[in-house]
């Protein structure tokens, strides 16, 4: 499926079947008569509010001999319903840093009522808006448009002027309620290339023209007209139903329909041209040249003395001397929970014993090449962050880095500083992306697929036997590999305290622990175990018994309840699951019935699944694999994807019947 598609001069003609309106009342100030009628969403008739039109208008004006950057924002609201309301609470979010300033003017706001038939505008006042300082560059103003009920029209518009030429906001014409009208006009003057990428799943006209413009220009007090040829692209979404966020999706903005821009080159008058990210290589070279990323590949080596009394540069395994060389890093240094791209000082971080993923990793890379092992750092966009376009280099859309250890020629592991339940290769989830970059000055491929760098396996074997009266009595023995054991792992540190996650894990089994060895849980290592006794119940009466002979299912409900999807699956990491079940029944009963086996996959083998149930004298067998091995699933995958995990949420369920003989 493709996320998002380059537009500077193809056109796609929108669909009319979500239309509400005739057309679009493009006149602010003035809602129409047929707008505060307007009850209810054909296709969404749940739906609490209703973006009637929207319009964001960009264009480039010659300022202090240079270019400010004007956005025209026009937005108006139908509330629905009375949980509709919460649409009259605006925030609006600028810049604020002396290198590049925003202003936000002629900021307008009104609610629209019918009283007595008549309609009634009621305007914010200057008071009502509040202004906040949200960091040391951003600021936000904030209002709530009065008497805003049931029936409503909201309306409000403002302009924002940027002093930052080089980069343009990006557009979403998608929203969580419904959109029927929204429209982005940019126009960009020829001095500037952009690369524009429209993308999402709905339908987007999109027309480009181009007009002649003068800019004027003041040197030593005289001022100069430029003429030039400004490129305008104008973009608009009809009937845009709503995109509310979706489990097992990572960024919900990947999928909204919506444009970016991002800066190719500058030539102005009388200059030469520049080109800016244009190229990965060209993203390399940056990297490496600021001083918060490529600057600190060349500081002195931490923690040498320690690294040498501990022994660790005579350990010959190069894994075993990684994770030596890591677990002494993070004794001294914790993660404060954030991701960066940068550092400004690894050193400093160290010091006061906490600091951000890119603060660890580079001190971790400097110890490795204090070592004699080659470490460069992999940057990438964070799962939950907007993904890399793959239409043109984008600096602005990396947002943090990770270390990549050469173990073997051209041969790496990967870890990062946010690790604490994982291991090499065992990344947090928000890190498994299948494109990130190794950035070094080697040659060969730099990109690297994350998503399958290790196995994570669910390994379960339960030995169990059903006395007559329906009680069950049985071990069961499980090894979690990779990201599972990572998931346990967090799930331990997070209780209160070890009977606490014991008790949690039999409420989830629906068992009675009765004992509990747990090895490995609060290990820097890739596998954890749990031995486990317990009882369980079945269902008993007078001759018959009622049993799931998995006992403790992999998972009792399918996760995926809708008959459709509008958005793909991302699953946080593929897994496999095995498990083998022996279950001894009373030698006076019999099985009336096995259920019949399962073998089930998708086309293409990326999700396969086999349960198969055995009877031999008075023992039950059941040999189970479930496998995933592809971490995406677009929505036209979603039907079959739900089939599959709805006939092996049923088989993992099932019941067998046994009848006193």
């Amino acid at each position: 499926m493709k996320r998002f598609i380059s537009l500077l001069f193809a056109v796609i003609l929108c669909n009319s079947a979500y239309c509400n309106l005739e057309k679009p009342n493009t006149n602010w100030g003035k809602p129409t008569m047929e707008e505060m009628e307007f009850s209810s969403v054909s296709d969404e008739p749940d739906a609490n509010a209703v973006v009637l039109c929207a319009e964001r208008r960009v264009e480039y004006n010659s300022s202090n001999n240079f270019f400010d950057v004007i956005y025209e924002i026009k937005r108006r609201v139908k509330i629905l319903k009375s949980d509709g309301k919460n649409e009259a609470n605006v925030s609006i979010d600028y810049h604020s840093s002396s290198s590049s300033k925003e202003l936000v003017y002629k900021l307008k706001a009104s609610s629209f009522n019918m009283v007595n038939g008549k309609m009634v505008e009621t305007k914010i006042k200057s008071s009502d808006v509040v202004t906040e300082q949200i960091t040391d560059t951003w600021m936000r103003k904030k209002f709530t448009i009065p008497k805003v009920q049931e029936g409503s029209i909201i309306e409000y518009q403002y302009t924002l002027k940027s002093e930052n030429c080089y980069s343009i906001r990006i557009w979403y014409a998608q929203e969580d309620i419904p959109v029927l009208y929204s429209k982005y006009d940019i126009s960009i003057p020829e001095y500037f290339e952009f690369n524009l990428a429209a993308y999402g799943m709905e339908p987007m006209e999109h027309q480009h023209l181009t007009e002649n413009r003068v800019y004027q220009f003041y040197k030593r007090g005289i001022a100069y007209d430029y003429r030039a040829l400004d490129n305008r692209d104008v973009f608009v979404c009809k009937n845009l139903p709503s995109l509310k966020g979706d489990p097992y999706i990572w960024n919900l903005n990947d999928f909204r329909n919506g444009v970016s821009a991002e800066l190719r080159s500058i030539m102005l008058p009388g200059s030469i041209k520049t080109n800016y990210t244009n190229t990965w290589e060209k993203v390399d070279e940056m990297l490496l040249k600021e001083d918060d990323f490529g600057g600190q590949l060349k500081n002195s080596i931490p923690l040498k003395d320690e690294m040498a009394a501990m022994g660790i540069d005579t350990i010959s395994d190069k894994i075993k001397k990684i994770v030596a060389a890591y677990s002494l890093l993070k004794s001294k240094i914790k993660w404060n929970g954030d991701y960066s791209l940068w550092s400004e000082s690894p050193n400093k971080a160290l010091k006061i014993g906490t600091g951000n993923n890119a603060d660890i990793n580079f001190l971790f890379i400097n110890m490795l090449n204090g070592l004699r092992l080659n470490a460069y750092p992999v940057v990438m966009s964070k799962r939950s962050d907007k993904m890399l376009p793959f239409t043109h280099a984008s600096i602005k859309d990396l947002t943090t880095m990770i270390v990549a250890v050469e173990t073997e020629p051209n041969k790496y592991v990967y870890i990062d500083g946010s690790v604490e339940y994982g291991y090499i290769d065992v990344l947090p989830e928000v890190l498994l992306v299948n494109r990130a970059r190794i950035v070094n000055t080697k040659d060969g491929d730099k990109w690297v697929n994350l998503q399958k760098l290790t196995k994570n396996r669910d390994k379960n074997i339960i030995m169990a036997s059903l006395l007559e009266d329906g009680h069950i009595v049985g071990t069961w023995s499980r090894m979690l590999t990779g990201n599972i054991a990572a998931v346990k792992k967090r799930q331990f540190k997070t209780a209160k305290d070890s009977t606490e996650y014991i008790n949690n894990k039999a409420v989830d089994a629906e068992i009675t622990i009765t004992n509990a060895k747990l090895t490995g849980h609060t290990n820097f290592s890739p596998t954890m175990t749990e031995e486990i006794s317990f009882t369980a119940e079945s269902n008993a009466s007078d001759d018959m018994i009622y049993v799931n002979p998995i006992i403790i299912p992999d998972f009792k409900t399918s996760p995926f309840i809708k008959e459709e999807r509008k958005l793909p699956v991302e699953f946080p990491f593929a897994w496999n699951s095995m498990y083998n079940v022996q279950l001894t029944i009373p030698d006076n009963y019999s099985v009336e019935e096995t259920p019949q086996a399962l073998t089930v996959s998708t086309p293409d083998k990326n999700i396969t699944c086999q349960i198969i149930t055995t009877v031999i004298d008075n023992k039950i067998i059941i040999s189970y694999r479930f496998n995933l091995d592809s971490l995406l699933y677009t929505a036209a995958e979603y039907p079959q994807l739900k089939q599959i995990f709805d006939m092996v949420t049923e088989k993992m369920n099932s019941t067998i019947v046994l009848k006193k003989k």
